[in-house]
């Protein structure tokens, strides 16, 4: 699976790549061109995520829409 075309230029902004930027970006500063090219993104903020499921046991646990 490749990346999708509109996010192609905040993955480069992100990395710190100009946007007629042509080579690959090396996720992994792999190659010393690397380092001097781009830079390391750093973490910013927080993220929570919860996924709430609903099961019936009396129906062996199967999955199905109930109240909250």
């Amino acid at each position: 699976m490749g990346i999708f075309r509109q996010f192609i230029y905040h993955i480069l902004h992100l990395y710190g790549v100009a946007a007629n930027h042509t080579s690959e970006i090396d996720f992994d500063t792999v190659t010393p061109d690397a380092i001097q090219l781009q830079c390391l993104p750093r973490p910013k903020g927080h993220v929570t995520a919860v996924r709430i499921t609903a099961k019936n046991p009396d129906a062996g646990l199967k999955p199905s829409s109930g109240s909250l």
